[in-house]
């Protein structure tokens, strides 16, 4: 009894620690949207949301945000303030988009957030200890903060040519990420098991979102889960169908619709194959391009070297690669006409990078830690020192979006 009484005040305990980090979050990226609801994506997403409301359509084919954007306003408690004070009555009347759009970007960060807890918690079993809450939280704040190291290019370029794992100027992109995670999570959980009709509509709810919300990491996802299935079973098992159909179909009707509403437009460009074209409007050269990939994933890189022989026949590690390299095979060989600058296809890759780093950041923690002798090895302390400075990328890249908000660079 007295055991139980005390892990059950350790849990209290822990509460406490949940809503400190759950705060920092959600100052930490309400700072740093801010800036953003008035340049770039931000903005006109805003715009779409606001026209949605008015017209009954949107003109954009990913409109989740845009909706999410709609019920928050709905439920800002208007009435309420105009009775207690007319000038926050004016402000919400005047900036009410801009307020509802901050609000539904620091929401989804706390929904990205407890997904990687809930992956977190569960797969690097530490004990129930504060210490082990304020590690895993610790983790979550590093994975939605990393970026590329970008000291040696900063006269240059901030973002542009880079594969950044974490980006806060496009909404969709943050907003497909949660669904994203969960679905690659539960799609690793089930790849080899029985699935029923209720985890089966789960998968298909989280593709469908994921897909809804910015197609692109669906386009290389889909691929990646067929190829790695007959990979590892050199055949597509029973099983594995229902995963592919819970999870292909979904994310397929969604892209097809996207495509028939984006075929009758007037304005509508062309996707080609053509290899290096988007790439290099950014980047000089194809070996630059090599250089800014070791800049984006030094971390991962390393981990991966450093342990592929204990990790190179896990089915997460196998996933992950394959989810990677077909997103990056995306990127590299096809381009958007006449947009091409815009690297519309690079969004697939950033959420795999995204993917990659918590992964491998899962495995670092796994393996070392500050009471272990290990964490003094080579393999511990090299991985550390290319996330020490993917972290101070991504100070670097925090305080100039938000001190010097703009067009990205």
């Amino acid at each position: 009894m007295e055991n139980e009484a005390v892990k059950i005040k350790t849990t209290q305990n822990h509460w406490g620690i949940k809503i400190l980090f759950n705060l920092f979050i959600a100052v930490l990226f309400g700072v740093g949207t801010y800036p953003q609801l008035y340049v770039g994506d931000f903005s006109s997403h805003l715009q779409y949301a606001k026209y949605f409301a008015e017209m009954g359509r949107s003109p954009l084919e990913h409109l989740v945000f845009h909706r999410l954007v709609i019920v928050v306003k709905a439920l800002l408690p208007t009435n309420i303030i105009a009775r207690l004070s007319y000038r926050f009555s004016w402000i919400i009347e005047t900036h009410g988009w801009e307020i509802a759009g901050l609000l539904t970007a620091v929401l989804i960060y706390l929904a990205t957030a407890w997904i990687l807890y809930f992956v977190l918690k569960n797969t690097l079993k530490f004990d129930q200890s504060r210490f082990s809450e304020v590690k895993i939280w610790s983790l979550i704040v590093v994975s939605l903060f990393v970026m590329p190291i970008n000291f040696f290019f900063l006269h240059e370029r901030l973002t542009l040519g880079y594969f950044s794992a974490n980006v806060l100027h496009n909404p969709t992109y943050i907003l497909s990420r949660v669904f994203s995670l969960a679905l690659f999570y539960l799609c690793l959980l089930w790849s080899e098991k029985e699935i029923d009709l209720k985890t089966g509509a789960l998968l298909s709810v989280l593709s469908l979102l994921s897909t809804a919300s910015k197609p692109n990491f669906m386009m290389g996802f889909g691929p990646s889960l067929v190829l790695f299935f007959l990979i590892k079973n050199k055949t597509i098992k029973r099983e594995n169908f229902r995963l592919l159909f819970f999870v292909g179909v979904p994310a397929f009707l969604v892209l097809l619709t996207q495509f028939l509403m984006r075929s009758g437009l007037a304005d509508t460009s062309k996707f080609v194959f053509a290899p290096f074209m988007a790439i290099l409007t950014r980047v000089p050269n194809i070996p630059m391009v090599l250089l800014f990939v070791v800049l984006s994933l030094a971390f991962p890189i390393s981990v991966f070297i450093l342990n592929w022989k204990e990790i190179k026949k896990e089915s997460s590690t196998q996933l992950l690669l394959i989810t990677l390299i077909i997103n990056f095979l995306l990127f590299i060989l096809f381009a958007e006409v006449p947009n091409t600058g815009h690297l519309n296809f690079i969004w697939g890759v950033m959420m795999a990078v995204f993917l990659t780093f918590v992964y491998t950041i899962i495995i670092w923690a796994k393996q070392y830690t500050i009471e272990n002798k290990q964490f003094w090895s080579v393999k511990s302390l090299v991985p550390l020192t290319f996330l020490l400075l993917h972290i101070a990328s991504g100070v670097l890249y925090y305080v100039s979006v938000v001190l010097y908000p703009g067009p990205v660079w």
